[in-house]
């Protein structure tokens, strides 16, 4: 059986108030990278991914990146 574990990217300037920001490219926070650092720390520890998808946002890549870097996997973007 296929399993998909999804996760969103790390924490971006602007979020207060709390609304969709759509394709607008912001950057991850430091706050942002930390959480996706904590992510890729859970993430290598529980599973094993065969592949990592991402959409072409930045902070997505970003995140997805940080994850795929103990995974040794590359990022496949969509």
């Amino acid at each position: 059986m296929t399993e998909i574990l999804l996760t969103r990217h790390g924490d971006v300037p602007w979020l207060e108030p709390r609304r969709f920001r759509g394709r607008a490219e912001l950057k991850l926070t430091d706050r942002g990278l930390a959480q996706a650092e904590a992510t890729a720390r859970r993430i290598s520890a529980s599973w094993r991914p065969g592949t990592i998808y991402a959409s072409p946002l930045g902070r997505t890549l970003r995140t997805a990146r940080i994850i795929a870097e103990p995974l040794r996997l590359p990022v496949q973007p969509l």
